[in-house]
């Protein structure tokens, strides 16, 4: 790898830029934000978190051991399901349903789109984005 001809205090404000929001305007980046970040982060824990692995090799063992509270935290600090309550089916599409829901904690409405995973992956045509602009 080339040096950079920016300062490493551009670059990090740069990176720190890129990680905060939400969306990126360079598609070649558009993955690069907390939330892609986060999915991957709960995923390598949950494909790491697998005995067999751990058994194997027992640096997959310490990470998963090591991670086991951040990822704990991080699954009860994101968004979720349950913290909504589900108040009327508002659409029927092919791969799922909108919902109209209210959050628990502050009674705000939202539409919610639940999407069956297990169709979408049936039809390898097709290909969607997780939506979490809620």
């Amino acid at each position: 790898m080339e040096p950079s001809k920016d300062p490493i205090s551009a670059r990090t404000a740069q990176l720190n830029s890129n990680l905060l929001s939400t969306k990126t305007s360079n598609s070649r980046t558009n993955l690069l934000n907390r939330d892609g970040l986060l999915d991957a982060l709960t995923v390598l824990y949950d494909e790491s978190n697998n005995d067999c692995l751990k058994k194997f090799d027992r640096h997959i063992g310490e990470f998963v051991t090591r991670h086991r509270g951040v990822v704990n935290e991080l699954r009860c600090l994101r968004v979720n399901v349950s913290d909504f309550e589900v108040k009327n089916v508002i659409g029927r599409g092919h791969f799922g349903e909108v919902f109209v829901v209210k959050e628990k904690q502050t009674g705000d409405v939202h539409a919610m789109k639940m999407i069956r995973k297990s169709d979408c992956l049936r039809q390898k045509h097709i290909s969607y984005e997780e939506e979490r602009d809620i």
